[in-house]
């Protein structure tokens, strides 16, 4: 009977201490709310070959220099970065990060050309506001294999700007 006992107390001691895990972890402060999210706000090219089917990228920089994680912009069941699309992805950064730039990236060898101006390319912060991207005045910017350059528009009144892979680490305003 003692040894009935035993393995009875020990099957109890084994509930509890489960118990306990599952109510410690259901309990603890999660690392999202450690967190917060800024939405980031992309409009593709509007001429034939801006879409890419490459991987894009984004980060934040802070005034200290702090960059958050490369984010890759992805979403499920959907063909990101087609010509005139508007698509807006998250980038999470810790709580207290004060996003003062943003840059992105593109992987592969597909081009992808994206637009310019606060109703094309933003940043939303954690408290609502909407911040544009002091972006060079321009129709609209590429990110590709070829060389850095910056080419006049047919009508020469601006410019289309081209970068390799990566664009410049560009301020918000």
């Amino acid at each position: 009977m003692a040894i009935g006992i035993s393995k009875r107390r020990a099957l109890c001691l084994a509930v509890s201490a489960a118990l306990a895990l599952v109510s410690a972890a259901a309990t603890a402060p999660s690392a999202q709310a450690d967190s917060v999210s800024y939405r980031i706000k992309l409009t593709t090219g509007p001429h034939g070959g801006c879409g890419t089917d490459n991987t894009v990228m984004g980060q934040l920089i802070d005034a200290s220099g702090h960059e958050s994680a490369w984010v890759k912009f992805d979403k499920s069941w959907y063909d990101d970065f087609e010509t005139n699309d508007v698509d807006t992805y998250t980038i999470n950064v810790p709580r207290g990060f004060n996003a003062k730039k943003i840059q992105l990236w593109k992987g592969g060898n597909d081009d992808w050309c994206f637009r310019g101006g606060f109703s094309n390319f933003s940043v939303t912060r954690p408290n609502g506001r909407e911040d544009g991207v002091n972006t060079p005045t321009a129709r609209v910017y590429w990110l590709t294999e070829e060389e850095e350059r910056r080419e006049p528009t047919p009508a020469n009144t601006t410019y289309d700007y081209y970068y390799h892979h990566y664009s410049p680490a560009w301020t918000l305003y």
